[in-house]
């Protein structure tokens, strides 16, 4: 085993995080920046854990190298696939899908990756952080995770021209600020898209009191033509949708599309990011609906209910679980646009609230799962597990924690029937994954 050193080799494989593989020794070692079929020299470190290397020279090419199109691209790491074709992005996906999966549970060949409309600039929203260096105010992108700067940005290659002008706007607007005249600087600012134009929501890092609220309102007001939204949130920068969220007069939600309709969603809830590549999901969720001719449809972790309308071909109810009071206004709205269907929302912590209503599923309803990268709740599984349910389908942006979850479920009969990748993410390594499973 070489511990430290040089050594030439030729990448084989991409890690789950996008790092590339190599076999050195009959070690493996993860290069980040390498292809597959790069041959590099590297420099060894078998003491990491795992084992890193770092690219001291490019030797010959991989077929699929392109140059990457952001200037940003060498410190930022917001698009690390950015070098590699599309086409092999999403080839990357499936394998990287397929073998995560088969670890833990058995599954039918994962099926080709759903691409995505546009491999760049499909982002309706952005959330930059935002910092303070040398006197002056940054937005953009941390290096790493807990870095307190990062690498501030005019333009994103992979949001859309929208989003675009308005962090353009908004590094303007931070260029004419000084620190010592505000009260608080934002933790973070989101970006997003809205029928007037960019929109922004700005999340502190504590309380957002009115006052403070006035001033960015003021501060950020013409740079943001969709108007200007203020929470309170965590050290993060994560909103907090139990306190009160300032609006200016101004103010539009954040504006998504949902199959052929344009839908206005509240800047605190969730909705997809690529609603392009969104789209591949909600038609199969559709002809799956259509399939099943469920009785009702349980939509969990389910922001606005946009998975579980999808499904609801016959005007079934939909009773949609999300943590977020701001998410059920939009469902409202499309309901009203479509002249049809029946949401019903349950808010509050899941773990709490679904089971109040477990004991309701039947055998001939449809479930649905789309939880946060951390999975969903061992006891949701559980319950699920002990309803009658027959039919899952699981939409996942972790294939690790699908795995995980697969398994429980297997446990109470569940099997896979069909599992394919949607590539939401382009020029990145983030998997999303609709798996239909079904109850032997």
């Amino acid at each position: 085993m070489r511990d430290r050193g040089e050594a030439e080799a030729v990448v084989h494989d991409l890690s789950t995080d996008g790092r590339g593989v190599v076999r050195v020794g009959g070690v493996v070692y993860f290069a980040p920046g390498a292809l597959p079929g790069d041959r590099v020299k590297l420099a060894l470190d078998a003491h990491t854990r795992p084992p890193s290397a770092s690219v001291v020279r490019l030797l010959e090419p991989s077929p699929h190298r392109m140059a990457h199109p952001c200037p940003h691209a060498t410190a930022c790491m917001g698009s690390v696939w950015g070098t590699l074709a599309y086409s092999a992005q999403l080839e990357c996906k499936r394998a990287l899908t397929e073998r995560t999966l088969r670890k833990q549970v058995s599954v039918p060949e994962v099926l080709p990756t759903s691409p995505s409309p546009h491999p760049w600039e499909y982002r309706n929203r952005a959330s930059l952080h935002v910092w303070e260096q040398n006197g002056r105010l940054y937005a953009g992108f941390l290096t790493e995770p807990r870095a307190r700067t990062g690498v501030p940005i005019r333009e994103c290659r992979l949001c859309s021209p929208t989003v675009n002008r308005g962090i353009a706007r908004l590094a303007s607007v931070l260029n004419r600020l000084k620190p010592d005249e505000c009260a608080s600087v934002p933790r973070r600012i989101q970006i997003h898209e809205t029928e007037a134009g960019a929109g922004m929501l700005a999340v502190f890092a504590g309380d957002c009191d009115p006052s403070l609220a006035a001033f960015w309102e003021r501060a950020l007001g013409s740079a943001s033509p969709g108007g200007v939204w203020c929470a309170s949130g965590t050290r993060a920068g994560v909103a907090d949708t139990r306190r009160p969220i300032h609006a200016s007069p101004e103010a539009r939600p954040m504006l998504t599309h949902w199959l052929t309709q344009r839908v206005e969603v509240h800047p605190a809830a969730f909705c997809q990011a690529n609603s392009g590549a969104a789209a591949a999901v909600f038609e199969r969720l559709r002809e799956l609906g259509k399939e099943l001719k469920p009785k009702r449809i349980w939509d969990l972790y389910g922001g606005w209910g946009a998975l579980g309308l999808a499904s609801a071909t016959e005007d079934q109810p939909v009773t949609v679980f999300e943590s977020s009071p701001h998410a059920e206004s939009a469902a409202r709205s499309l309901v009203k646009q479509l002249g049809t269907g029946r949401p019903e929302f349950a808010t509050g912590d899941l773990d709490k609230t679904f089971p109040r209503h477990a004991h309701g599923i039947e055998a001939d309803d449809l479930v649905i799962l789309d939880p946060p990268r951390s999975g969903a709740h061992e006891r949701v599984l559980s319950l699920l597990g002990q309803s009658l349910i027959r039919h899952i389908a699981y939409l996942s942006c972790n294939p690790a924690r699908l795995a995980r979850d697969m398994a429980i479920l297997a446990s109470h009969g569940f099997g896979a029937v069909e599992t394919r990748p949607c590539d939401f993410f382009p020029q990145t390594p983030r998997i999303e994954v609709l798996a239909i499973l079904r109850r032997r």
